[in-house]
């Protein structure tokens, strides 16, 4: 059981590193939207998302 557990704690480790990845993107991508004064929000764009996540 601990061998999995270390697994587990391992691909966590990764979902994390991912997570701040997406956030530092998305911060971007918000920086460049109010640079060229486009809406923060893009419903479409999140419902693509929430569709790809199942």
């Amino acid at each position: 059981m601990e061998r999995l557990r270390e697994e587990i704690d391992l691909i966590d480790m990764r979902i994390l590193e991912l997570l701040r990845k997406r956030m530092r993107i998305s911060a971007e991508i918000g920086r460049e939207k109010r640079r060229k004064g486009l809406p923060i929000l893009d419903e479409r764009r999140e419902a693509e998302v929430l569709e790809r996540a199942g």
